[in-house]
């Protein structure tokens, strides 16, 4: 795959920067709409996920007309992806200004052949339909160039081996590239977000390395026997550009890859190093403060425009912990670095809103139901809390195939245990296992506490809406029913503190 390094692109996002730097100052609007052929009338709305850079994703629904038309308008600085769902996610990608008309198949169920069927007409009508064509065959040929099943080669492979293995995956997205720009000649944006795409799912594969691989052997929980030089891979990307943000959901996984795993195993080893922890390139414990990571930031992170992003990336995470602090602590840091019109006005907007839920979390929690509306997930919902009227009610949603959730569950117990004599209610909800290995784990962990196994529609409906997407996931509600606090950031030894506040 054509790829280059970080640290030898600064030059060309310099010029790139340089010469688009206008398009970012002024929102424009963006019209994606359309018609969803052999409509039944059966579903009524149908959906928008607007992925916008180091903010939420936004959520949008709207009603279907009796002839199957749905119209959609939201304002971005910048180019960016969308997903329409109706039957199944149809990506839609965006320039500031345009008008998008798109045509869905409303009896179509197969994944591949909607790709097929699925035409753009309008503006940026070629990238579209350019896309559109890469997930067909991509989907259709998918297993010619996977080799080995990952989780597989994730359990069993050493370190050398796996990153030989990803060498085979990468070399199999070269030639699969290839077919695809011989048969679809597809746009230069195309081409290019593509192969982000594609080098997107390698991270991914690697992230799922570390994850699975020491639950091979229990033995090897708590072991750091992987060197820093690992993560290097990360650092392979196409040049960040104007057209990078195309790939905003992508680029959102992106820059979680290189923030939590490429800057922070690197800034880890090293001070492990400077304090005795572990051998130079290997991974350990140690103690990395504010100061500390403001600076490995600028080490490791030599893209102009790429250090923006890292740093608007870090605000949105400390946001999504509800914690203002780092940001309010560092705001002139922040002035100085973030020079994008369109950033500066995210971080802004972010940071208000928090601070608007932190001054009155029952607000917050009103809103969060009104968006659940009456649905399933909101009568599970009134259910957990009617059954616990009066109490804290700590809620943890995993599932038997998420490692960290199973490697938090010891960490629930113990805390469960210490808050025994109090009035505070833990519940358990997995949203995905077998009854029998569901019982089993519950066994294993002898786990108290209030337990619910979703089937498949109450798991669909809990996740989408309370916009869930990863686990754990953690919920904290008060005595008088207000959800406090909701995040994968909620692990037990976070929730400790905030349980006994809401307590005391």
């Amino acid at each position: 795959m054509k790829i280059f390094n970080i640290s030898c692109s600064v030059i060309v996002v310099l010029i790139a920067l340089c010469s688009c730097n206008e398009k970012y100052d002024q929102e424009k609007p963006i019209i994606i709409a359309g018609k969803i052929l052999n409509y039944n009338s059966q579903k009524e709305n149908i959906d928008l996920t607007i992925y916008r850079v180091c903010a939420e994703e936004e959520k949008r629904t709207t009603k279907i007309s009796s002839n199957g038309e749905f119209y959609f308008c939201f304002k971005s600085f910048i180019p960016l992806s969308s997903e329409l769902n109706f039957n199944r996610a149809t990506k839609v990608l965006a320039y500031p200004g345009d008008s998008i008309y798109v045509e869905i198949d409303g009896k179509e169920k197969d994944y591949v052949k909607l790709f097929e069927k699925t035409k753009f007409y309008g503006d940026s009508e070629k990238l579209n339909n350019d896309i559109n064509a890469f997930f067909f065959m991509y989907y259709s040929d998918y297993e010619s160039f996977t080799k080995t099943d990952l989780q597989q080669a994730a359990m069993s492979f050493d370190v050398e081996h796996f990153e030989l293995y990803l060498d085979s995956i990468e070399e199999g997205y070269d030639q699969f590239l290839n077919q695809y720009v011989n048969i679809a000649k597809p746009s230069d944006e195309a081409k290019q977000w593509t192969e982000f795409y594609l080098m997107n799912t390698v991270y991914n594969m690697m992230i799922g390395y570390v994850f699975y691989h020491p639950f091979e052997d229990q033995s090897r929980l708590g072991q750091f026997q992987i060197p820093v030089s690992f993560y290097d891979r990360i650092t392979q990307v196409t040049p960040l550009d104007y057209n990078t943000f195309l790939c905003s959901q992508e680029l959102h996984y992106y820059l979680n890859r290189y923030l939590n795993w490429y800057i922070v195993q690197n800034m880890v080893a090293e001070q492990a190093y400077k304090q005795g922890l572990a051998e130079k390139g290997y991974v350990a414990p140690a103690r990395i403060t504010d100061s500390v990571k403001i600076d490995a930031y600028l080490k490791y992170t030599p893209d102009p425009l790429l250090y923006q992003l890292i740093y608007a990336e870090q605000a949105k995470r400390n946001f999504e912990r509800l914690n203002v602090c780092f940001y309010e602590s560092n705001k002139a840091l922040y002035d100085e670095i973030i020079k994008e019109p369109f950033l500066k006005q995210t971080i802004s907007d972010e940071y208000n809103a928090l601070k608007k839920k932190l001054d009155n979390p029952k607000l917050a929690s009103d809103a969060i139901l009104k968006k659940v509306g009456n649905t399933l997930a909101k009568a599970l919902m009134d259910s957990i809390m009617a059954e616990n009227k009066g109490k804290v009610i700590y809620i943890d949603c995993w599932a038997d195939y998420c490692g960290p959730c199973l490697a938090e569950l010891p960490n629930s117990k113990a805390l469960m245990d210490e808050l025994k004599d109090e009035d505070v209610a833990f519940v358990y909800i997995c949203l995905s296992a077998d009854r029998r290995v569901w019982k089993a784990l519950l066994g294993k962990h002898q786990l108290g506490g209030q337990h619910y196994l979703f089937n498949e529609n109450q798991k669909e409906d809990w996740k989408k809406a309370f916009e869930i997407s990863g686990i754990p996931y953690y919920f904290l509600i008060d005595t008088n029913g207000t959800i406090v606090e909701n995040g994968s950031y909620l692990k037990p030894n976070v929730a400790k503190e905030k349980i006994e506040k809401l307590l005391n």
